[in-house]
This record gives structure tokens, sequence and C-alpha cells, in this order.
């Protein structure tokens, strides 16, 4: 499956699935997101904002569905990586 991911200010996280050039995306409501990235297998989406925190989206639910949230760290989240075994 292919899928891509966008966050704007104000705007949560987009997400477009492969169901076409013409479709309108997905948002999840990530308020002051700042960073998204995938799972390698693209079932999971992480995003961190600009107060710290880090949501887990499950994106075979449908809709998606956030999973989790923790606190990372005070300040913004200037970089999220996700390891190859997809829990990491």
């Amino acid at each position: 499956m292919k899928i891509a991911a966008a966050y704007a200010s104000g705007q949560g996280i987009k997400i477009w699935k492969n169901q076409g050039a013409d479709q309108v995306p997905q948002v999840l409501p990530v308020s002051g997101a700042s960073r998204a990235a995938f799972t390698p297998d693209g079932k999971l989406l992480a995003g961190g904002t600009s107060l710290g925190s880090i949501h887990l989206y499950d994106l075979d639910a449908v809709p998606p569905k956030e999973q989790s949230m923790i606190m990372a760290h005070k300040g913004l989240v200037t970089g999220l990586q996700v390891g190859p075994d997809s829990n990491t």
C-alpha cells in the first residue's frame, strides 16, 4: 500500500492512501503537529507536536484511531524515527 502524510499548522496531519489522485485526505486531529513518521509496514503513524507530545495512530482502523499519546519532553518535537521492526 502506498501512503503519504503532511502536516500543517492548525490543521493536524493529513494522510492519503493509494486510492487515486483525486481523493480527499483524512485529517488526524493532532494539534500543533510538527513531525510525522510511519512504521515500515505503513500500519501506524507517529505524530509529534510543538508541545512535546507524540501521538500514535492505527491507520488500519476506519477511520484511523489514536492508540496512545505520550509526553516525550518539553517543547517542539523536531524529529521522529521508527525502527525497522516497527516496535521501536
